[in-house]
């Protein structure tokens, strides 16, 4: 017995993927085995983006806070949600041909854990970030627990894309993950950007 089996073909836009399906004849047994594998890798998937993002979150359309991703099911979940770039604060940076097998690229920017990213490298990141959102690629920022370092830039980010003063800018963030703290020398790395942003937009 034959049945029919939906095969989705995808295309990236900016809000994400949109997906068009046919219908192709298959083996019964088959077709559900395939689907039974399929959704256990979106289980997968998605469970390994929660625990990513269970130290930061989306702060805004297609930027996202986490920890370091360091396994190839975090590497991979991230890729399945649309993330193209890492922003990479860590010392330690990732295996560029591990990444590619992703589809993901990173940007570098060492720093030292409870310190602050300088201008230069903020800088770098803005750019990085606004560079993948405007090829439709979401980007990711992390550091080691995706906590202070990742916040300091996140937080940054939004001053320089939305306008939003230090003091906002660090509480959006920092709402994503309440526990995360933000060091005084990573506070005022965020208000000297700010200030170089210009004022807060009403």
């Amino acid at each position: 017995m034959r049945v029919m089996r939906v095969s989705r073909l995808s295309s990236k836009l900016p809000s994400g993927t949109v997906h068009r399906w046919r219908m192709v004849r298959m083996p019964e047994k088959s077709g559900l085995r395939r689907v039974a594998r399929r959704m256990a890798q979106a289980r997968v998937a998605l469970r390994m983006l929660f625990r990513l993002t269970d130290r930061g979150g989306w702060v805004t359309l297609g930027v996202l806070g986490c920890a370091y991703p360091c396994t190839e099911r975090a590497l991979a979940a991230l890729s399945a949600s649309g993330v193209g770039l890492l922003v990479n604060l860590h010392e330690q940076p990732q295996d560029p041909a591990r990444l590619a097998r992703h589809g993901l690229r990173e940007v570098h920017l060492p720093v030292k854990d409870y310190a602050a990213p300088s201008p230069s490298q903020v800088g770098r990141g803005v750019d990085a970030i606004l560079g993948s959102l405007a090829v439709s690629e979401a980007a990711a920022v992390h550091c080691g627990g995706g906590l202070g370092r990742t916040v300091t830039l996140l937080a940054c980010y939004l001053a320089s894309s939305e306008g939003l003063g230090a003091g906002g800018a660090i509480r959006r963030v920092l709402a994503l993950r309440p526990t995360a703290v933000e060091t005084p020398v990573q506070a005022a790395a965020v208000g000297a950007w700010a200030r170089r942003s210009g004022p807060p937009r009403a």
